[in-house]
Parts: structure tokens; sequence; C-alpha cells
């Protein structure tokens, strides 16, 4: 599975906004927007870095925005990186986004893709 499915508009139950707009499977590296604290505010700019963890069969993700660090945990998926849905944790905030399929905000990300 390549990058390619990892970069989209996720959403949380609270309405939250992450966006993935780049990301570079090689260097282990993203670039996106992250909608901090306030839903329906501001969506910061935020870029980070991710890995496969084989053991623990889950895709971590990092990123600090401008007020807090998070971590972002994909579970895989008959034994392959999933990207579908993120556990989301940030001190004692914890989170789950989902892949939006119907995203609201105007962005240039490419539809999701099933390749």
């Amino acid at each position: 599975m390549g990058t390619e499915n990892i970069i989209t508009n996720y959403r949380a139950d609270n309405d939250r906004s992450f966006i993935i707009s780049t990301a570079d499977l090689g260097r282990g590296q993203f670039t996106g927007k992250f909608e901090d604290y306030t839903p329906g505010g501001v969506l910061e700019d935020v870029h980070g870095t991710f890995h496969p963890d084989k053991n623990r069969k889950v895709t971590v993700l990092n990123f600090q925005t401008s007020k807090e660090a998070w971590t972002f945990e994909a579970p895989f998926f008959n034994g392959r990186a999933d990207y579908s849905e993120w556990n989301a944790t940030s001190g004692s905030t914890c989170l789950l986004f989902y892949r939006d399929y119907h995203p609201t905000y105007n962005s240039t990300m490419p539809p999701y893709r099933t390749e």
C-alpha cells in the first residue's frame, strides 16, 4: 500500500479536521493541516513523521502544533498498513479520526484511491 492512501482528509467525531497533503514514504515525513482545539476553527499547517511499527501492527504518526504534540496510530488491516482510522492522543485528549469521504473544506486533496 503506497502513500497515496494516506494523503486525504480525516475527521474526528467532534468535527475536528486533519488533512495530510503530502507524504514521503522513504523519508517518513508528511505535511498537512490540523484543526486545533475549536471545531470549525482555523486549520494550522503541520509537518511531522510517520512509520510502520510492525511489532505493534500500527502506523505511528507524530507532529507538533503551536500548542501541543500529537501522536496518531492507525491499526494495520490484514497485516498491512491501513489509514482509514487513526487513534489520536495529546496529553489527556484522545480522539478517533476517520477518513472523511465528504470533506467540507475546500482543499486540493486528491480523491481517495482504492488501489
